[in-house]
């Protein structure tokens, strides 16, 4: 009975070994399968999530080098326009300067004008009066000729005391540097 028990439960025990085993090779197949899609993910989303670190990084560095340039020209915009300021200032200064230099050349000019007129209107001798001119009144012209000659020659006339004591100081310094 017992052979005819073991040959009778043989097959239904090979059939359901084999299914034990057919299960349990499925579960394996599906639990590998699961660990592998779980893996692509994993490896998936830590790539994506690298990706967006990395683009948040590169963003954040490119809008500091942005606000960092945007402020350079801000402040070089600054710079030109008060230095635009500063030339208009010196333009107007150089406008005044030459409206007085002119304004001072067309008075000389005037003053000269006036003192034309004023010769024009009067003689010579109204204009000389007052000055001490040599007069040759015909006698002893050689000894006139040789006083008016003798300051060009290095005859000094001196009629100012103060000014002898001037060129006799330099005389000393100019004595003491060749000494």
């Amino acid at each position: 009975m017992l052979r005819f028990l073991h040959n009778y439960a043989a097959p239904k025990a090979r059939e359901r070994a084999h299914t034990v085993f057919s299960e349990k090779f499925f579960l394996e197949g599906l639990k590998r399968r699961c660990f592998k899609g779980f893996k692509l993910y994993a490896e998936v989303a830590g790539n994506k999530h690298y990706q967006r670190r990395l683009y948040e990084k590169v963003t954040i560095t490119i809008d500091q080098k942005v606000v960092e340039k945007k402020n350079q020209f801000e402040f070089l915009e600054a710079m030109v326009r008060e230095l635009e300021e500063k030339y208009r200032i010196e333009l107007r200064k150089k406008a005044i300067l030459k409206s007085q230099c002119d304004q001072a050349y067309l008075r000389g000019a005037s003053a000269i004008s006036i003192e034309a007129l004023k010769m024009s209107h009067s003689t010579l001798s109204d204009y000389y009066r007052g000055m001490k001119m040599p007069t040759y009144n015909g006698q002893n012209v050689f000894t006139q000729i040789r006083n008016l000659n003798s300051a060009g020659i290095g005859f000094e006339e001196v009629t100012d005391p103060n000014a002898k004591a001037h060129y006799d100081m330099l005389e000393l310094q100019r004595l003491k540097m060749h000494n």
